[in-house]
């Protein structure tokens, strides 16, 4: 008797599906009668009595269908309630019996039918049928090989890597060569779901994919679940796979909609057009109604995973929460309330519902789902979100698991506090007590928080007034490097500001602040020995010997001193000259790479603007590697002026603080490190109320508006201040434009420029003088439209830091700046100015020109100055038109003449004809 597979005659011979079992002769036509019978039964007491009346004449085809028939017909029956029929009992029997004839496609039949069978119990059968399709594993064909692997992810069957590795191979022979987009799809979903996925495979698998002409809707979505579920992310397959999306959408279903977003989102594949396409489907055709919560809280977590603030989607699950929200289970609440937190869109009523069916229950939330709720709680729009009873709750829920928490919860649970009580202004009942625990938890070293989770706590323990903790905790745990390494996902994690720049970051602030010399030294020398470039170290080494000069140790800076000439700090600039060192950093962003610095034609602007205010101190968001604040040192320190310029990054700060003294303008410009969140307060306590007479802000865009609105609260800005932001446009800064346009105590310029050193690349600033007023330090109209504008920004902003501007020139950049400029035309907010740039005799020259009423700036020319000059030939036109803000201030001044040259002293400036 031998076998069909290894003969292949039914593959030469016949059409149709292989054989389920091997026969001698033909089948009688008794049991072919008996195979169609058997489909056509509907119930399960049906089917068993069928199968109780004919068993005894059944051969092992009848068998398999027979079972293959069960879960077809179970329906919410348990199969317990048959578990003594006759019919059952002997159905067992003849599959024992019947798998030495069984053939490839029998096996892979009754393996999948047992495997979908409900409260199935013979483990001894199913390891059976796996055994004997093992020793077979050559003669499967590519749908009995995917059934079989469906099978083993259904029974989470890890521990057959035989099995698996057999099916790897059979996969790669005939699934990804011969498959059709069926087998391709339940391979995929199979090896992802086991956990047992191979890149090479799932490379082949990609390829036989984006083969397929017929690729159904359900398929898709399982396609893409598989290859996020095992981190594989194949962008010549999603690009193909979104695009067949798009183009067939309306035949998606709920399932296949939740589980198509969650997989982009969980790869940080953003495809905004698909993004956009599936929530407005989902809206539109009403399909969110039949969503179940998991699917819900899935696709709200994936827009907020990919930053996709879509307004009507968020607005649309919101009636579904209210309507739903008593099904809900835990990681629902946790990842429906992370969404919403995320995309910063105003929520207050859906946290109000979520915190109904939180509370009470926390006890039952895993410790990772808790914290994910706090932190969405304290990240939510409006504040008022932050002073839900939960915190008390989780707080009373907390202190007894102490002993038991990981370093991740502890970490977390600190941070959430004191920003919660950041929010508040008060602490929440019981968490000092808790905080207590957590600290000698982390002293005695029971845990061990990564540098991540370090500057997590020791912010937050600064930022609750305990610095002595934090100091504590960074020497007796930290300072020695003991700590395990952080980690990061995502495109952004070579370029995520490390964990220990961060406590550096606080710390540094702090001791600075409280003129702590022997600390700041110690943490100098500590950032020196973390740093493998002998530059850094130096820079370091130099910034602690300037430490000790202002605090008059020369016995200390000498000995710094000795340790510094070990290396030296290579540079191109002369010591003492500004404009030498401003020359060598423009010529790196000229000539090399490209640098984040407000040269070119943005220096024009800036130029201009203290050419018209003479402002006594600029505050400067974002300090970088301190060339915008040395530019605006040597232009205010004629009359006296200072800047002081506010940098998160310590590594930042240490090349700007060496720059500014290289410049020779160390007693001009001041770097106050910390989060600006934190290091306003420094300024305000160091230079008092109505000190700041001009701001430029230079950091993440999309909190222009916050941090200005903080300055006029905290009535740090001078009665007539000055208020200029860079990359308005590009990454952008959507709010801020909307509050400093629609505000009446703004007058504002919108400048039409180009990136320095890109000049394909367009942006704007703005240029915005303030008065006090009835709207002063008050939070502008609520524009929601705005939100996935805001969104899109802080995207292209973390694309920018992980290549550079200059590289997101065209699409979809240019896009999003259309629509940025369109969103604000529609609310009758325009470009007033730009800047115009010529080249004459080897210098770029850049002059100021209004825009007509309605006027569009000029498109780029295709001409790029940096092709032609080098740093340091560079120059404004300064004096060439009014800003509005000074219109209104000041008297017009005579049109006499603008100074050419920009940041020249008084004595060296020249003099042009406007426009010459």
């Amino acid at each position: 008797m031998s076998s069909f597979y290894a003969s292949a005659i039914w593959q030469k011979g016949k059409k149709g599906p292989p054989p389920i079992f091997t026969s001698i002769g033909v089948r009688h036509p008794e049991q072919i009668e008996l195979d169609l019978a058997l489909r056509d039964q509907t119930t399960l007491p049906a089917l068993l009595e069928l199968v109780g009346q004919h068993i005894q004449r059944f051969d092992a085809g009848n068998t398999v269908i027979a079972v293959a028939q069960i879960p077809k017909v179970q329906g919410p029956r348990s199969l317990r309630a048959f578990s003594n029929s006759f019919a059952w009992q002997e159905l067992q029997r003849r599959m024992y019996s019947s798998l030495t004839r069984l053939e490839p496609r029998g096996l892979s039949m009754l393996a999948y039918a047992l495997a979908r069978l409900e409260d199935f119990e013979d483990s001894t059968l199913l390891e059976a049928v796996l055994d004997k399709s093992l020793a077979r594993m050559d003669d499967f064909g590519p749908t009995d090989a995917a059934k079989l692997a469906w099978v083993m992810a259904k029974g989470q069957m890890k521990h057959r890597g035989d099995l698996w590795a057999a099916l790897s191979r059979e996969a790669t022979r005939k699934i990804c060569s011969s498959g059709r987009f069926i087998d391709i799809s339940m391979t995929a979903w199979a090896f992802a779901k086991a956990g047992v996925a191979e890149r090479v495979l799932f490379g082949q698998l990609a390829t036989a994919a984006m083969e397929c002409t017929e690729l159904p809707p359900h398929t898709i979505a399982n396609l893409c679940w598989a290859f996020a579920k095992s981190k594989n992310h194949n962008p010549p397959l999603f690009d193909m796979l979104a695009k067949r999306s798009i183009e067939s959408y309306k035949e998606f279903d709920r399932q296949s909609v939740s589980n198509l977003v969650w997989a982009y989102a969980t790869l940080d594949v953003c495809h905004e057009e698909l993004f956009s396409v599936f929530a407005a489907y989902t809206v539109e055709s009403g399909l969110w109604r039949e969503f179940s919560p998991q699917m819900a809280s899935n696709m709200l977590w994936a827009y907020g995973k990919v930053n996709v603030a879509h307004m009507r989607l968020f607005d649309t699950f919101a009636e579904f929460i209210s309507i739903n929200i008593d099904s809900f289970d835990n990681q629902n609440i946790a990842n429906t309330a992370w969404a919403y937190a995320t995309t910063q869109l105003p929520s207050e009523g859906v946290f109000n519902i979520l915190t109904c069916r939180s509370r009470g229950r926390l006890s039952t939330f895993r410790m990772d789902e808790l914290c994910g709720l706090m932190w969405a709680y304290v990240k939510a729009k409006p504040v008022s979100v932050a002073f839900s009873p939960i915190f008390e709750e989780a707080v009373q829920l907390l202190m007894p698991q102490v002993p038991v928490l990981d370093a991740q919860s502890v970490s977390n649970v600190i941070w959430i506090l004191a920003t919660c009580q950041q929010l508040r202004k008060a602490h929440v009942h019981g968490a000092p007590e808790l905080i207590d625990s957590l600290m000698a938890a982390m002293l005695d070293m029971r845990v061990r928080v990564d540098s991540e989770g370090a500057a997590q706590v020791v912010w937050s323990l600064w930022r609750m007034g305990r610095f002595h903790d934090a100091w504590t905790l960074y020497v007796r745990t930290l300072s020695d490097g003991r700590h395990p390494e952080h980690g990061k996902s995502g495109f952004t994690k070579k370029h995520a500001v490390d964990g220990r720049q961060r406590y550096y970051q606080t710390l540094l602030m702090e001791t600075e602040s409280r003129g702590d010399l022997q600390k700041q030294v110690f943490l100098w020398k500590q950032m020196a020995a973390d740093f493998y470039s002998r530059n850094l170290r130096t820079a370091c080494l130099n910034c602690a010997l300037m430490a000790m000069l202002k605090a008059r140790d020369v016995d200390g800076a000498k000995e710094m001193l000795r340790q510094a000439v070990r290396t030296k700090l290579h540079n191109k600039a002369t010591p003492g000259d500004a404009r030498s060192v401003h020359a060598a950093i423009e010529n790196v962003g000229l000539k090399e790479v490209w640098l984040k610095v407000a040269g070119g034609e943005k220096a024009c602007v800036i130029d201009n603007v203290i050419l018209k205010q003479r402002p006594k101190l600029i505050l400067e968001f974002g300090t970088y590697v301190g060339y915008t604040s040395t530019r605006m040192a040597l232009q205010v320190a004629q009359w006296g002026g200072k800047v002081v310029t506010m940098e998160m990054d310590p590594v930042n700060a240490t090349i700007a603080r060496n720059h500014i003294q290289m410049a020779g303008l160390s007693h001009a410009v001041t770097v106050q490190l910390g989060h600006s969140d934190d290091a306003v307060q420094c300024v305000l306590d160091k230079y008092g109320e109505q000190s700041v007479d001009m701001v430029f802000m230079d950091q993440r865009g999309t909190a222009f508006h916050d941090d200005l609105q903080r300055l006029e609260s905290l009535n740090l800005l001078h009665d007539r201040a000055v208020v200029v932001a860079d990359n308005v446009l590009k990454p952008g800064a959507p709010y801020h434009v909307w509050r400093i346009s629609s505000m009446p105590h703004y007058k504002t310029d919108i400048v039409d420029l180009r990136e320095f050193g890109s000049a394909p690349v367009e942006d704007w600033m703005t240029v915005s003088w303030t008065r006090r007023g009835e709207s002063y330090g008050k939070p502008a109209q609520e524009l929601r439209e705005l939100n996935m504008l805001a969104r899109e920004s802080d995207r292209f902003r973390l694309r920018a830091m992980a290549t550079s501007m200059k590289d997101l020139v065209g699409d979809p950049l240019d896009e999003f700046a259309e629509r940025f400029t369109s969103e604000f035309v529609a609310l009758g907010i325009r470009c007033s100015l730009y800047v115009q740039t010529d080249v004459v005799d080897g210098c770029a020259v850049s002059r100021l020109v209004r825009l007509e009423p309605g006027q569009a700036p000029p498109k780029w020319d295709g001409e790029d100055p940096r092709e032609e000059i080098q740093g340091g030939q560079w120059r404004a036109e300064l004096g060439t038109v009014q800003f509005r803000g000074e219109m209104e201030a000041f008297p017009m001044p005579a049109p006499a003449q603008a100074s050419f040259g920009g940041y020249k002293s008084q004595q060296e400036q020249m003099y042009i004809a406007p426009g010459g």
